[in-house]
């Protein structure tokens, strides 16, 4: 699985810096859900879940707005912000079965 983003680097004046001290922060270009199913909870911290969840909020947040007219790219982008973390256990006989909604 490939999970990338563009960020750009900024100067930012951080809380308890001097004024002559130079901080740099980053500032996210792209924004797209990390796809949840791929990802093996067990796997990861309870630091990584909540960095996971609140990334996929915010690009929920973040692009909201722009996709009101577009009730189908709006349903799977809150589908995909809200999808729990983990492969979804197998059903009867061992298939799954994903509608995709």
């Amino acid at each position: 699985m490939r999970i990338e983003s563009a960020l750009v680097v900024r100067s930012v004046q951080t809380k308890n810096a001097d004024l002559d001290e130079s901080w740099y922060g980053f500032e996210r270009l792209t924004c797209v859900p990390i796809q949840t199913r791929m990802v093996l909870e067990d796997m990861l911290s309870k630091e990584e879940k909540e960095w996971l969840r609140e990334h996929n909020r915010q690009c929920f947040y973040s692009l909201e707005g722009l996709l009101q007219d577009d009730e189908r790219a709006l349903k799977w982008l809150r589908r995909e912000a809200e999808r729990p973390i983990g492969v979804a256990p197998a059903g009867p006989g061992g298939v799954i079965v994903d509608w995709g909604e």
